[in-house]
């Protein structure tokens, strides 16, 4: 693997770890040995060892009581967040993996900048890439790093093959199985995921505030017809007028018109006794679809 074959990678992140076991000394003294390590190492343009986090833990034990204590509390947190279900699963698993990230050691800033080709699976580890560092999160820590990376990765590979949210969301509904999609995700430098609100996500979860992902309401067409049962109703402006559902609407008869023999000097023009417009369906609407209702000049 690339972790074991870069110098100054994860092994000599170990390397540096039996060092610190084999020649005890106090916090002061170490910290100091490292600082001269990761000179030499940064003028030889290698990783400095001393910035990886198993270094920063065992250099500084305020900072692994803390990242303990985190660990403990996201391991009850990710328990209880749900990865069937819609929207549910779908923020459940990218919100176990945030966690998970977090409770490794990484800060929101590092999260927030992971690629997919920067974490990897390996057996029962993750190996993280943090700038020229790795990171390697095992079961040890009680999260269960790799199923929480597996799950959001399953949804990636899902939406690579089938781009659809619907499609996603009906089988994150009927709590498809989605393991056999995790070969399609695609690993690339696209973010390992999309949320920009890292920070609030992980915050509001260790608080005991994860948001409620609600469902969102079901999409209603608009449609331009009213339909009713054994009827259709055409509606144009404020004028309706319903029909039986005939192959095509039948037409409008205008109120006849009365005019006197254009021989006769009385000729004139009589209006119809009605008021109101007399609505025409125009005559180029083809069958079957709305009427244009075109009031008649008088």
């Amino acid at each position: 693997m690339r972790r074991l074959r870069s110098p100054g990678g994860a092994g000599a992140a170990e390397c540096a770890a039996e060092f610190l076991a084999e020649h005890l000394a106090t916090d002061g003294t170490q910290r100091r040995r490292f600082t001269a390590i990761n000179t030499v190492h940064t003028e030889a343009e290698l990783p400095a060892p001393g910035r990886a986090e198993v270094i920063r833990q065992l250099l500084d034990t305020a900072r692994a009581d803390r990242l303990a204590r985190t660990r403990e509390r996201v391991a009850q947190v990710v328990r209880r967040i749900p990865v069937i279900g819609w929207p549910g699963g779908l923020f459940g698993r990218r919100d176990a993996l945030l966690l998970t990230l977090a409770a490794a050691g990484l800060s929101f800033e590092q999260i927030a900048r992971l690629r997919s080709t920067d974490v990897t699976a390996d057996h029962d580890a993750l190996a993280i890439e943090v700038g020229e560092n790795w990171i390697r999160v095992t079961v040890e820590s009680g999260i269960g790093p790799i199923v929480a990376f597996q799950s959001w990765v399953e949804v990636l590979g899902f939406l690579d093959r089938y781009p659809s949210t619907q499609l996603v969301a009906d089988h994150l509904d009927k709590g498809a199985d989605l393991s056999a999609f995790a070969d399609s995700a695609r690993r690339d430098e696209r973010p390992l995921q999309n949320t920009q609100s890292v920070t609030v996500l992980i915050r509001e979860h260790l608080a005991g505030q994860a948001p409620i992902d609600k469902r969102p309401p079901a999409r209603r067409l608009r449609r331009r017809h009213a339909r009713t049962r054994g009827s259709r109703t055409w509606l144009t402006s404020s004028w309706t007028r319903a029909t039986t559902n005939a192959a095509s609407p039948p037409a409008v008869t205008p109120t006849p018109t009365s005019r006197t023999s254009p021989t006769s000097s009385t000729a004139s023009r009589t209006k119809p006794t009605n008021s109101s417009p007399t609505c025409l369906p125009s005559s180029t609407a083809p069958k079957g679809t709305d009427l244009e209702l075109v009031p008649t000049s008088g």
